[in-house]
């Protein structure tokens, strides 16, 4: 009795590795690359943006990702979907004195810009990565922007890192600012333009 109880052990754990090894591989055998999804840190991510009115008149500042995943199957970047808080925009001009930066941030979230009570979340969807750049979609006031961003993705055990320099055009967006035209140049009030500066860490659940 013992002895049939320990060969139906070793049959169940044969069965089970077996099992176990099917999910690895396709209907014709072959090793298939398991997809993982990994989880954004948001108190270790960042995102720096800079926009000028003109090249002697531009400002800095941060703006806040708080919620995101992306899935990679092996170490490709599959899909991902992440939260933008526009309501966290600040100004960090250097050389302004805070409150300038407190109106700033403010203006930027008014009916100027970003239309921040109308529109709290500013949504973005990644897809393929292919020659260094990622496919992205950037859901701003109800108007998609599709880009594709450089970037640099890097899988280190259960983290992945995003980093990268890239320019947005929020021109089709129709930010009102956007469409002033400053008196004395004949210029657009400030460039639709915005270049940002991301660093974004994501670790495995």
């Amino acid at each position: 009795m013992k002895k049939a109880s320990v060969l139906f052990l070793a049959a169940t754990a044969l069965f089970a590795a077996s099992c176990s090894s099917d999910e690895s591989t396709d209907e014709n055998g072959e090793d298939k690359v398991v997809e993982t999804t990994y989880t954004l840190d948001a108190n270790a991510s960042t995102l720096k943006w800079h926009g000028e009115e003109n090249e002697a008149h531009y400002h800095d500042g941060v703006i806040s990702i708080t919620e995101g995943t992306m899935t990679m199957a092996g170490d490709d970047a599959v899909s991902g979907e992440f939260v933008i808080d526009p309501t966290s925009i600040k100004g960090q001009t250097e050389g302004y004195p805070d409150e300038k930066m407190e109106y700033l941030s403010g203006h930027l979230q008014d009916t100027a810009f970003l239309f921040t009570q109308e529109y709290p979340t500013i949504k973005v969807t990644t897809g393929e990565y292919k020659d260094g750049k990622l496919a992205t979609t950037i859901d701003v006031r109800g108007v998609k922007l599709e880009t594709a961003i450089p970037v640099a993705i890097k899988k280190d055990g259960d983290n992945v890192s995003v980093t990268g320099d890239f320019t947005v055009d929020f021109g089709p967006v129709g930010m009102p600012y956007l469409e002033q035209t400053n008196e004395e140049t004949g210029e657009p009030a400030a460039k639709s333009k915005i270049e940002f500066k991301m660093n974004l860490m994501l670790h495995k659940k």
